[in-house]
């Protein structure tokens, strides 16, 4: 592997289908460790499948910025209760709010919020809620949830027809790309 000027170079992969997982931390001030901030740039899932032929292959992928979700927590460190399933999950009082800080100027902020079971994980109720804003805060009121249920809020930003921005949380236990919370 080679890095030039913000450019990776993998040389000499074997033929076959990868998934990517790039996260770059530009601040040297985030809190590190296992399994640590998420950085400051992420590689959105959509984008983290690559498929080698024989020959090689060259190709770009986009970064987009992590967003910092402040409320109704920061995932700027170790989140609370992140990964607990169930009863054990982090919980609030409805209306929840939503806010995190702009990811560029003229960004629109598109949001999801599904209900889901724990065991077996399903999906109960999809688009419970579903928007986009250009706005950086959301106030969402949700029902409580019956036992074993939570909610999942997936965020990411677009400007234009480029996916500039994505919702990182992590935990003790690593790192995924929606905030699960159950509302009491």
């Amino acid at each position: 592997m080679e890095y030039d000027k913000g450019r990776f170079e993998i040389r000499e992969l074997p033929p076959g289908d990868y998934i990517m997982f790039v996260s770059i931390d530009a601040n040297p001030d985030n809190p590190g460790g296992f399994p640590g901030y998420p950085g400051d740039f992420f590689l959105p899932a959509k984008a983290a499948r690559v498929s080698v032929p024989d020959s090689g292959v060259t190709f770009n992928v986009d970064l987009a910025q992590v967003i910092h979700l402040t409320l109704p927590e920061d995932n700027a460190g170790v989140m609370e209760r992140w990964g607990e399933s169930g009863q054990d999950m982090i919980a609030f009082e409805s209306p929840v709010q939503f806010t995190w800080d702009a990811v560029t100027d003229g960004a629109e902020y598109h949001y999801a919020v599904h209900r889901m079971q724990s065991e077996p994980f399903k999906a109960v109720e999809r688009d419970v809620e579903r928007s986009t804003t250009e706005a950086t805060r959301v106030l969402l009121s949700l029902p409580p949830n019956e036992e074993g249920e939570f909610y999942m809020l997936q965020l990411h930003a677009t400007k234009g027809r480029h996916r500039v921005g994505e919702l990182v949380t992590h935990g003790e236990r690593g790192h995924g790309t929606d905030f699960r919370f159950r509302v009491e």
